[in-house]
């Protein structure tokens, strides 16, 4: 007898959390999409400024979010890092960029309402704070304090979604560098005729070079990150927002001797369009 009492007592006990549980929580189909933006599949917590998203950027670090930026000189071209340390990859190029951090995200929530701290926007702030921490650390170019110049760009036509610049979990932003953001001392370029325009490169990289050739630049990216940044950049070419430099590729072409075809090879050899500047962004 006591023990039937105690199994109904507890079913009893469930029944009755799991009805208090439920009348707090509120679902994406009560919510009017007029007052709340919504994420399909999320759970939302009814509190007294309206529906919070329980899950936060935690499932965003679960995830393994990446990001990388597409960083351009509008007279040189396209930067290009040189790694050669890869134990399972043989010498190739990369973009600046990588994992973002929970450090990133927590940054990103200090920066914001609590009405930002989950969704798209979290997500979109984050990437842009982790992408400027990777730039700094891997060439020494500081603009965590500029992350305004930090533009997403776009892969796909649909304006209207919030996180164009994603693919495949990591997500691709643009920024136009200036003379004044390089460092006093440090690497220089290898480029056969380097500009005087230096990097401190962490130890991943072994040197860096500018590619004047948008298209170039997608095939040299192609190793990176299982080929997602070439896609990527690629993607953006096509909307148009990335061009090649209309001059002559021999003053800043990649170096030969780094398996790149040379400036011949490319066929671009007329002087009559010598000095134009790149149309690299619209930022530009």
């Amino acid at each position: 007898y006591k023990r039937s009492t105690a199994f109904f007592a507890s079913i009893a006990i469930t029944i009755i959390t799991f009805f208090i549980i439920r009348s707090h929580l509120v679902y994406p189909s009560q919510l009017s999409s007029s007052a709340y933006p919504v994420t399909p599949g999320i759970i939302y917590q009814q509190s007294s400024s309206g529906p919070i998203m329980v899950a936060r950027f935690e499932d965003y670090i679960k995830e393994d979010y990446r990001a990388f930026i597409f960083a351009l000189h509008q007279t040189h071209g396209m930067l290009l890092l040189y790694c050669s340390r890869k134990k399972k990859k043989s010498p190739h190029f990369q973009a600046p960029g990588g994992h973002v951090d929970r450090e990133d995200f927590q940054d990103a929530i200090s920066r914001t309402s609590e009405s930002s701290h989950e969704g798209p926007a979290l997500l979109m702030l984050g990437c842009k704070i982790g992408v400027a921490r990777e730039l700094y650390e891997e060439t020494g170019l500081d603009i965590r304090s500029a992350l305004d110049r930090i533009q997403p760009v776009r892969l796909r036509e649909n304006s209207d979604e919030s996180l164009f610049c994603e693919f495949k979990k990591r997500l691709f932003f643009k920024l136009c560098v200036e003379d004044s953001d390089f460092v006093g001392t440090g690497t220089q370029s290898m480029n056969p005729n380097p500009p005087s325009l230096k990097l401190k490169l962490s130890h991943e990289h072994q040197g860096f070079v500018f590619e004047p050739d948008a298209t170039k630049s997608a095939d040299l990216l192609v190793q990176h990150s299982g080929g997602k940044v070439s896609k990527a950049l690629g993607k953006d070419i096509e909307q148009g927002e990335i061009t090649s430099i209309e001059g002559r590729l021999d003053d800043v072409g990649v170096a030969e001797d780094l398996t790149t075809p040379s400036p011949a090879e490319r066929g671009n050899e007329s002087s009559e369009e010598n000095g134009k500047k790149f149309g690299c962004f619209n930022c530009c």
